[in-house]
């Protein structure tokens, strides 16, 4: 939610991660105190290119004069959940979580996952694949089982 526009370079296609908001205060440095790059692609080039620039933030409301802060975006969230009789998950794992396993999914090498999404240990990064692993062995599972059983019958 700390995104600002002078975050984002649009000509490198990129957004800068180097701010959060702690307690609705804006901080100068992320929970690691390190600053990192991630690549912007087509759709959300196209959604951030489109912002309304006058606070300077990249997510607000009120015409732009307004931008979201932590408390806020948990109270729209935790509203959506409930309405969609959803069980409770912190929006910022479910984010992280979802856009890691999309990245291992489409190949994004694991040491560029690692930078973006700002760890210190490689293991941090290897759980989601550890997930998408998982995730890939219940789906193969039922498909195995039908192979086997036309083997049985020719």
């Amino acid at each position: 939610m700390a995104l600002q526009i002078e975050d984002i370079d649009f000509e490198k296609r990129s957004v800068k991660i180097c701010r959060t908001f702690s307690r609705s205060i804006l901080r100068k440095k992320t929970k690691g105190r390190k600053d990192r790059i991630l690549p912007l692609d087509d759709e959300l080039y196209n959604v951030l290119k489109g912002l309304n620039r006058i606070s300077g933030f990249a997510f607000t409301y009120g015409d732009g004069k307004y931008h979201y802060t932590s408390p806020t975006v948990s109270r729209i969230w935790t509203k959506a959940l409930k309405d969609a009789n959803v069980k409770y998950v912190k929006v910022h794992e479910w984010g992280r979580h979802s856009f890691a396993t999309q990245a291992i999914q489409r190949g994004v090498p694991i040491y560029s996952l690692k930078e973006w999404l700002g760890h210190t240990k490689i293991e941090m990064t290897e759980r989601y694949i550890s997930e998408v692993t998982k995730a890939l062995e219940i789906v193969k599972r039922p498909s195995a089982e039908v192979v086997q059983l036309k083997k049985k019958k020719i």
